[in-house]
């Protein structure tokens, strides 16, 4: 997993997040890997930040 942070403009900050080796299915057939994995960081962690800088969700 690699963050970056950009900052274009004072006062406004861009997170990037890249994931590799992501596999494309699960030991159990499952092709939702990625969209899960997706999912999980937008829904568990990313929107819980902007929740407690208080940037809604």
């Amino acid at each position: 997993v690699c963050l970056t942070f950009e900052e274009p403009e004072v006062g406004t900050t861009i997170v990037k997040l890249t994931q590799s080796d992501v596999p494309e299915e699960d030991r159990f057939g499952n092709h939702t890997v990625v969209e899960n994995t997706e999912r999980g960081w937008r829904d568990l962690i990313f929107n819980r930040i902007r929740a407690v800088f208080g940037y809604c969700c």
